[in-house]
């Protein structure tokens, strides 16, 4: 079984909040992610698992702590999910296999602004601690499996960004992509690591 969630969610926190104690300003963040899977070769070539793609929200809140005028420390905590979907011959039929993983990611990143009349870009560079929540994998026409307990509890990844600010509304567009530094499977599982692109859209106050 896995260890009580919310204190690993604790020291994500007190992490996070370690990083500064004034936010110069914070917000809310929505979008989708667009993820898939790595799987070893050896799986690729005997599965050869196609369109493995799986579409999933993103939600949560970020805060900003300045370093300078255009440098400045961007932390967010989102509630994500990652995972695929592809289809497989299974008995010369072609079948939909789906694994469904769903985090809560703390990421501290540093952020580069240029500021402008209208709107400000910006780039984003930071690491990645999720708490995986739950995960689960299915089959068409066959019940989900819950396979939580065969993956690992914590997940770091690298968070490359980039975005706008449009000034007079505070609200902001961002692409963001993950890269995924670990196998999620502990045992039982073909190792894979998760790889994901977000569209995220904010508003910050």
């Amino acid at each position: 079984m896995k260890s009580n969630p919310l204190r690993y969610l604790g020291l994500l926190f007190l992490c996070g909040m370690s990083y500064g104690q004034q936010f110069e300003n914070f917000g809310i963040i929505l979008g989708v992610n667009h993820s898939y899977l790595t799987y070893p070769k050896y799986f690729e070539e005997s599965v050869n698992p196609k369109n493995k793609v799986k579409l999933g929200p993103v939600i949560g809140g970020y805060a900003n702590i300045p370093i300078s005028k255009d440098l400045y420390v961007n932390i967010d905590l989102l509630f994500l999910e990652k995972g695929d979907r592809y289809e497989i011959e299974v008995l010369n039929e072609t079948q939909t296999a789906m694994k469904t993983i769903k985090y809560l990611s703390l990421s501290p990143k540093l952020g580069a602004s240029l500021e402008f009349e209208t709107i400000s870009p910006y780039l984003l560079f930071g690491p990645g601690i999720n708490l995986i929540l739950s995960g689960t994998a299915k089959l068409s026409g066959q019940p989900d499996i819950h396979m939580t307990d065969d993956l690992k509890t914590i997940s770091p990844d690298l968070v490359f960004a980039s975005g706008i600010e449009i000034n007079k509304l505070s609200a902001i567009a961002e692409f963001r992509y993950y890269l995924g530094l670990s196998n999620l499977p502990d045992k039982d599982w073909v190792d894979f690591k998760p790889r994901s692109i977000a569209f995220l859209m904010g508003k910050k106050f």
